[in-house]
C-alpha cells in the first residue's frame, strides 16, 4: 500500500496552491497532531477537498477554535465554496454562521424552527433577526420561506 499522492498517476493529488492556500504551506513535514488545533482543522479541509466533492459535509468545524483560527477557517471554506462546492454546515457558533453562510435553517430538537436567507452579500432583515434570534436565545416564529 503506497499513501495517498506518491504515485504519479494518482488522481488524489493535492493541487500544488492548496496547502498554500489554505495557510498551511508553512507546516511541511510536521506531524498533524503536533500543530495548532485551528491548523488541524484547516488540513481536514483539505484533505476532503482531495476527492473534489460536490458537497461537503463540516459538523461544527468551528468548535474550539479561537477568534483568529474561526477566520481562518472561514476564509478557507469561503474559497471552497466560491470553487463551486456547496457546503452543509452544522454549527452553534452563530458569529461564524452569519458570516459564512447565505440559508439558514434553524433546528430545535430536529425539527425546522425557522429560515432565512440572504442573497449575494446583501444580509437581509430577516436573516439577520433569524441570526440575533438565535444568538440571543427567543424564539422566532417558523416562517414559510420559499428557500
Amino acid at each position: 500500500m503506497f499513501p495517498l499522492g506518491l504515485l504519479s498517476k494518482n488522481k488524489w493529488r493535492v493541487k500544488p496552491n492548496s496547502a498554500h492556500d489554505a495557510g498551511i504551506g508553512s507546516y511541511p513535514g510536521e506531524v498533524v497532531r503536533n500543530l495548532p488545533y485551528g491548523v488541524q482543522k484547516r488540513i481536514e479541509v483539505v484533505r476532503a477537498m482531495v476527492s473534489q466533492p460536490k458537497l461537503l459535509l463540516l459538523d461544527e468545524p468551528a468548535a474550539g477554535l479561537n477568534e483568529i483560527e474561526t477566520r481562518q477557517l472561514q476564509e478557507l471554506l469561503e474559497k471552497v465554496s466560491a470553487s463551486g462546492v456547496t457546503i452543509l454546515v452544522v454549527e452553534h457558533d452563530m458569529h461564524f454562521v452569519r458570516n459564512l453562510c447565505d440559508h439558514v435553517v434553524v433546528l430545535n430538537f430536529g425539527r425546522k424552527f425557522s429560515k432565512a436567507r440572504r442573497t449575494k452579500s446583501i444580509r437581509t432583515r430577516r436573516f439577520s433577526k433569524l441570526i440575533s434570534d438565535v444568538t440571543t436565545h427567543r424564539p422566532a416564529k417558523e416562517t414559510s420561506d420559499a428557500s
